[in-house]
């Protein structure tokens, strides 16, 4: 009977403890290769069809999140 306790418990301790959070972070990386993936897709998408290169980065930046300068925009660092 307290083998049959203590594995239950090992098994618990493993999945909750170990199986779990790594069945997350798997997860989350899914849903990141996903979005790049799109990401790539898009572009090649956008460049084949012929768009402004403008255009493309601002559809494509808005993938990401983030305020991207265009090329050219950047203010000229003085030493």
């Amino acid at each position: 009977m307290s083998v049959a306790l203590l594995t239950t418990l090992y098994g618990d301790l493993l999945a909750n403890g170990f199986t779990g959070p790594l069945a997350n972070k798997l997860g989350e990386r899914a849903d990141e290769i996903k979005q790049h993936m799109m990401l790539v897709r898009d572009g090649i998408m956008y460049i084949s069809r012929g768009d402004n290169p403008k255009l493309i980065l601002d559809m494509l930046a808005s993938y990401l999140g983030e305020n991207i300068q265009t090329p050219g925009t950047e203010k000229a660092i003085k030493n």
